[in-house]
């Protein structure tokens, strides 16, 4: 069993409801501001909550506000901890030190056009631990006035324990001075950078926690009502002390109203999580969860691979068949951005405000809105071409950095493609199609994007390959095939092969995500890849497995 989410809608919520809901929503957003503020005040601040625990986060941050009840506080502070476990993570990650161990070349193995047989392809710089890296590393990260004094007096059961604090003593008292600075400097500077630039919430939307002795969730009694469940909000500053929020519920989405009800505690209350967040004019939306059963996948698993784009097709499968989006409602969105930078222009230049008119923003509003639909959409085609396909599992590009490979074009009036994939929110793609996808007992995974359109499975992997968007020709074996199928047969073949799959891909659940790693590493594992497999499998090309 796993948790799923699932959204309720109420619209035209009455002023007095709305109203209460918002200001507690705007008093949760500023009190998790001020812990920001005061988390980042200062070096010492960070230091000190750096080392504590959600715990102690919600007990030194727990105060009372008139709007909420302690556990809309108790949320606020772990959500804030939360958004702060990178910060906290990435300076514990900084304050490790390490020497430069030695320097790793990888050569090309063949001639190609630009670059000679030993030529060097890739760089990498590899790092170690010394003793003395890791006695500073360690005064690095738990550096206190009485930690020497701890070191020296307190004695450990374990003796690998006791020989480490002799080691970091042994450095320390060999250039006491000189330590305590490099230890204070370290700090002082890795700090300094993640202060100076505090989280700012500015979303209304928050979470928290009900205890009632009934359910959560409740069927409306009233029949001629076009909402048919209730939500309970308990704890609230009303004369009963509940709030009650009608909602849209449907079955078919849903599920029945009782799979939301939680086992009671010894008090025989039900506790269910919530998240309260606010869409237009008073107009909410509360996401609850409950368990589902886990979709079981065949053992034999069937890729289906997907090159996604803006240039030819919004999708490419490794079977040959495209989708393609609505280029019209491109066009009319981009014409009218385009108006509306030609306005900003013209106002910078009159010293005016640059500000969207309130009929700018609900024009962009409307065209999100209709793009939205459009690929939720193209993404229902695409799972059911899946489907129909017999495929059991896509396989996708991890479109997080999408955008950065694309340029300015004659398509759509010269209009950066990057800004037109930012502004569509193209990136959240990959959610959309894996939400669509597990509800048809689908997978979906994710591979790296990088190389994607250029390599080819000779081993050449060079930008060459691609000269036009339309058509991928190797310069080394001269294989040609359309760009975005071959593109899409690359995809699918680095989860269908079990070698590049452990080498690139990392599992997680029933799915894989790309591991970490920069381009020249996994250039370096395609091409080494490639080339033993095009020497083993007689010259023959990956998609004449596909069946392309």
């Amino acid at each position: 069993m796993s948790h799923k989410s699932y959204s309720y809608y109420c619209k035209d919520l009455n002023t007095k409801k709305y109203r209460m809901l918002l200001d507690k929503a705007v008093a949760l957003k500023q009190f998790r501001n001020d812990i920001s503020t005061k988390v980042c005040s200062s070096i010492e601040s960070f230091n000190r909550y750096a080392n504590l625990s959600e715990f102690d986060w919600i007990n030194d941050f727990r105060k009372h506000i008139p709007s909420c009840n302690s556990e809309d506080i108790s949320h606020a502070i772990s959500t804030t901890f939360t958004s702060y476990e990178n910060k906290i993570n990435t300076y514990k990650k900084q304050l490790s030190i390490k020497l430069q161990d030695n320097i790793e070349f990888d050569y090309y193995k063949k001639n190609t056009n630009i670059h000679k047989k030993g030529d060097i392809n890739s760089i990498h710089l590899n790092m170690k631990y010394t003793n003395f890296t890791k006695a500073i590393s360690y005064l690095c990260k738990y550096w206190s006035p009485q930690l020497i004094e701890f070191l020296r007096t307190n004695k450990s059961d374990k003796e690998k324990i006791n020989d480490f604090r002799k080691t970091v003593l042994f450095y320390y008292d060999k250039y006491p001075e000189r330590i305590t600075n490099l230890v204070k400097n370290i700090r002082e500077r890795v700090v300094q950078r993640l202060i100076a630039h505090p989280i700012n919430y500015v979303s209304l939307s928050y979470t928290s926690c009900n205890e009632l002795h009934g359910s959560l969730l409740k069927r409306n009694n009233n029949k001629r009502s076009t909402f048919g469940g209730i939500i309970t909000f308990g704890a609230q500053n009303t004369d009963t002390g509940k709030l009650f929020i009608p909602v849209k519920h449907n079955k078919k989405y849903h599920g029945p109203i009782e799979d939301y009800q939680t086992k009671p505690n010894g008090k025989k209350q039900q506790i269910t999580a919530y998240t309260v967040c606010f869409e237009k004019k008073n107009n909410i939306r509360i996401v609850l969860s409950k368990n589902v059963a886990d979709i079981i996948l065949p053992d034999t698993e069937k890729y289906l691979g997907v090159d996604v784009n803006v240039k030819n097709n919004l999708f490419a499968t490794s079977t040959g068949t495209k989708i393609d989006f609505d280029r019209d409602l491109f066009d009319d969105y981009i014409k009218w951005i385009k108006n509306c930078d030609e306005k900003i222009k013209r106002k910078k230049e009159l010293n005016l405000n640059t500000s969207f008119s309130i009929r700018d923003y609900k024009t962009q509003e409307k065209c999100i809105t209709r793009i939205k639909d459009m690929l939720k959409r193209k993404s229902h085609d695409l799972v059911h071409l899946a489907i129909k396909a017999g495929k059991n599992h896509i396989v996708m590009e991890d479109l997080g950095s999408f955008a950065k490979s694309f340029s300015r074009s004659d398509e759509f009036m010269g209009f950066k493609y990057s800004r037109l994939i930012k502004l569509l929110n193209i990136a959240d793609l990959k959610n959309i199609v894996s939400s669509i996808a597990n509800k048809k007992g689908i997978n979906v995974s994710f591979v790296q994007s990088c190389f994607t359109s250029i390599a080819c499975d000779c081993g050449n992997i060079s930008k060459d390959n691609r000269k036009t968007q339309e058509t991928f020709s190797c310069t080394e074996c001269k294989f040609t095939m359309d760009a975005d199928v071959h593109s899409a047969c690359l995809i699918e073949n680095r989860m269908a092969d079990d070698v590049l799959k452990a080498k690139l891909l990392n599992k997680v659940g029933s799915h894989y995500i790309p591991k970490p790693m920069d381009r020249d590493r996994v250039k370096s594992i395609l091409h080494d890849h490639y080339t033993q497999n095009w020497v083993i499998d007689g010259n023959q090309h990956l998609n004449a497995f596909i069946g392309i």
